[in-house]
C-alpha cells in the first residue's frame, strides 16, 4: 500500500480545507504565522489583534470588516477540520507519553488546536499531544469502486431514466470490468434505488395540491 502522507498540523488547514475558504482567510494576514496564531484567540483576543492592526494602519472601516469576516472564516475552517477528524475521515497522530499515538475520536470534544505549535491539548492541559500530524484515511479499493458505481448509476438514471436492473448491470460490467461483482453492483443499486430486487420503483409524480 502507498505510504500515507502525514501533514503537520500547521499545514493541515491549507491541505485539507476548502481552498477558497482557506485563501480568503489567509489573505487577511501578513504572514502564515499570524494567520495560525489568530486561530488560537477567543473573540476578545481577536478584537485586541484587530484594534492593534487598525491603529498600526491608522484606518478602520473596510479593514475592520475584513478582519471580522476572517474571524468567521477561521471558525469555519476549524469547525470543518474537527468534523472530518471526529467522523474519522481524517486521523491525527501526535507524541503523547513519549510515543506517537493516534488521537482517539472521543477526545475531540475536549481538545483545542494550537496550529502554530503543532500541538493539541485539553482545557487544563492534562492531556497534550505534540508534533501533531494529520493524514487522510485512504478508502479501500472496494469502497472506491462502490462509490464510483453509485455515481455512474445516478448519472445513467438522469440520462436514460428508469431502466431494467439486468440491463443496467450488464452495462455496468462493461464499464467497470470484472472487478465489479454482482454483490457490489447490488449494493450500489440499492443505494441509488433503495431496493435490491427487480425493477426500480418509478418516481411518483407530484400531484398538484392547489385548492381554490
Amino acid at each position: 500500500s502507498m505510504p500515507v502522507e502525514r501533514i503537520p498540523l500547521s499545514n493541515a488547514l491549507e491541505h485539507f480545507s476548502d481552498p477558497e475558504v482557506w485563501m480568503a482567510y489567509r489573505a487577511a494576514f501578513p504572514d502564515l504565522g499570524e494567520a495560525l496564531h489568530a486561530l488560537n484567540l477567543d473573540g476578545r483576543g481577536f478584537l485586541n489583534l484587530v484594534a492593534k492592526d487598525l491603529a498600526r494602519h491608522n484606518t478602520s472601516g473596510p479593514r475592520a470588516l475584513a478582519h471580522l469576516q476572517s474571524f468567521e472564516l477561521g471558525d469555519r475552517l476549524v469547525e470543518e477540520l474537527l468534523i472530518k477528524l471526529s467522523s474519522g475521515l481524517l486521523v491525527a497522530t501526535g507524541i503523547h507519553a513519549a510515543e506517537r499515538k493516534t488521537v482517539p475520536k472521543e477526545l475531540w470534544a475536549d481538545l483545542s488546536f494550537d496550529f502554530a505549535r503543532d500541538t493539541l491539548h485539553n482545557p487544563d492541559r492534562t492531556i497534550a499531544f505534540t508534533h501533531v500530524a494529520i493524514e487522510a484515511v485512504r478508502a479501500s479499493p472496494r469502497t472506491e469502486l462502490l462509490e464510483r458505481c453509485v455515481k455512474w448509476l445516478q448519472a445513467e438514471r438522469q440520462t436514460h431514466g428508469e431502466e431494467d436492473k439486468k440491463v443496467l448491470e450488464s452495462r455496468a460490467r462493461k464499464h467497470f470490468g470484472s472487478a465489479l461483482t454482482h454483490r457490489l453492483f447490488n449494493e450500489a443499486y440499492a443505494r441509488v434505488y433503495e431496493r435490491e430486487r427487480g425493477r426500480p420503483r418509478k418516481q411518483p409524480r407530484q400531484k398538484s395540491s392547489l385548492k381554490s
